[in-house]
């Protein structure tokens, strides 16, 4: 990051380069993802993006430019509403809160219940000026599986935790059973490698919608993915998109319009329609 951030020739060659592949394969823009960048490239990194978006949409002027930002500015590295006044939209990366080196087994996302949670870096960007109609939410469509030991919520790691795509971490979840963890808003498992205790801890359709539910009453412009592909072959992810992003189906019955996921372990959303406000009863059996 210093090597590129703090010469402007190597900028100029690199910024020329992504407008020829744009160019070249029809792209709608560019997503700039820097990772820990250090406290003294604050201002070239400001520098940085007000000259990648005047070359880019020099040439092409419908380019949409976004930068990745972290979820916890750890180095004061980052001028977050300078960055959101230039770039068209920030990204929160809202994971990796525990990761693979963590000393004890925990949410990768929590949307509350930790000192440093999804709902907090939100807030600390709005907080500082960010717009949030410039803001965008990127949530894990992945979870890290930690070595453990013992079945103990949150227990102590014996070792580096393996990344867990969706669908790897759905089917482990399938096997085994899966806890829904209310202090922090994610789904856990719980389970037995050999004689070896594993702890696995990811996002599924649930957890998401709730997070997509912060990001609509948070007013932000929508959500990021990490990453594309990471679903397999199951529909669950999408529909929990489409049930909290469609429009509001105006009823012309009472009905039940979407039980995510179903059949239902422990926790699902439901979403339901009355014809008109009212007090109502709702029966699970």
């Amino acid at each position: 990051n210093t090597e590129l951030l703090s010469d402007t020739v190597k900028q100029r060659f690199l910024l020329t380069t992504i407008v020829q592949q744009l160019k070249s394969r029809n792209g709608d823009g560019v997503n700039f993802d820097f990772e820990t960048v250090p406290a003294a490239q604050k201002a070239n990194m400001v520098d940085f993006c007000r000259r990648a978006v005047r070359m880019i949409k020099k040439e092409l002027p419908a380019a949409e430019i976004s930068l990745a930002t972290p979820a916890v500015d750890w180095s004061s590295a980052w001028d977050y509403p300078s960055l959101a006044g230039i770039c068209d939209y920030l990204i929160i990366m809202g994971y990796n809160y525990y990761w693979g080196g963590s000393a004890t087994a925990g949410p990768v996302a929590p949307l509350t219940g930790e000192t440093q949670n999804v709902t907090r870096s939100i807030d600390t960007y709005l907080n500082a000026g960010v717009p949030p109609e410039k803001l965008m939410l990127g949530v894990p469509w992945y979870g890290y599986d930690w070595p453990v030991v013992s079945s103990l919520r949150k227990a102590a790691t014996t070792g580096a935790g393996t990344s867990r795509i969706y669908r790897a971490a759905e089917e482990l979840a399938n096997l085994h059973g899966r806890e829904f963890d209310q202090p922090t808003g994610v789904p856990w498992v719980s389970y037995m490698a050999g004689a070896d205790w594993r702890q696995l801890w990811y996002d599924d359709s649930t957890s998401l919608s709730l997070k997509y539910g912060l990001v609509k009453t948070k007013g932000l412009a929508g959500i990021g993915i990490w990453a594309l592909s990471y679903e397999g072959d199951g529909t669950g992810m999408w529909g929990s998109i489409k049930s909290s992003y469609s429009p509001p189906v105006v009823p012309t019955l009472s009905q039940i319009l979407s039980i995510i996921p179903n059949p239902v372990s422990d926790v699902s959303v439901i979403r339901y329609s009355v014809q008109a406000r009212e007090h109502i009863t709702l029966k699970v059996f």
